[in-house]
């Protein structure tokens, strides 16, 4: 079995310790990544097999990661066509779309886990004018992507 990490950055210590779970139990463990260029001080688990994605965008810049996360989608989606993997666990909306769009046009028998470490404010937060359309528009979203999932 094959299982795929994909998250919008470098991998924190939560998804470091599911990597390193599904390698000493002896499942094929990929990571796709969105490399930023910012140095991780984490260690990958040893038997990761690391694909990253590189497109510089500093941390908190919304607008230069949006206009670039169509290039993150295709080269994703490229990655996750070769390996061909029976699940897919993401943290994150933007990471969800893209395995919800993989399942949908390549192979709907993946399985897909979605953790949220923790919920944005942007989501949580009352807003108004654009910024509420915006976070509604998100959490609809969510909601639509969420019922593609299996855990």
């Amino acid at each position: 079995m094959k299982t795929v990490f994909m998250f919008p950055n470098d991998p924190n210590p939560r998804f470091i310790k599911r990597m390193k779970f599904t390698c000493e139990n002896g499942l094929k463990t990929y990571l796709i990544y969105w490399n930023r260029g910012i140095n991780t001080p984490y260690t990958l688990p040893k038997g990761v097999i690391c694909q990253s994605v590189d497109l510089k965008v500093k941390l908190g810049s919304r607008i230069k990661k949006f206009f670039l996360l169509p290039i993150f989608l295709y080269k994703s989606l490229k990655k996750l066509i070769k390996i061909k993997p029976d699940i897919i666990h993401v943290g994150l909306i933007d990471m969800l779309f893209i395995a919800t769009i993989y399942k949908t046009f390549f192979n709907n028998k993946v399985r897909i886990i979605y953790e949220i470490g923790d919920l944005p404010k942007f989501i949580i937060n009352k807003h108004t004018g654009i910024k509420e359309i915006i976070r509604n528009f998100i959490v609809y979203l969510e909601k639509k992507l969420t019922k593609g999932i299996d855990l």
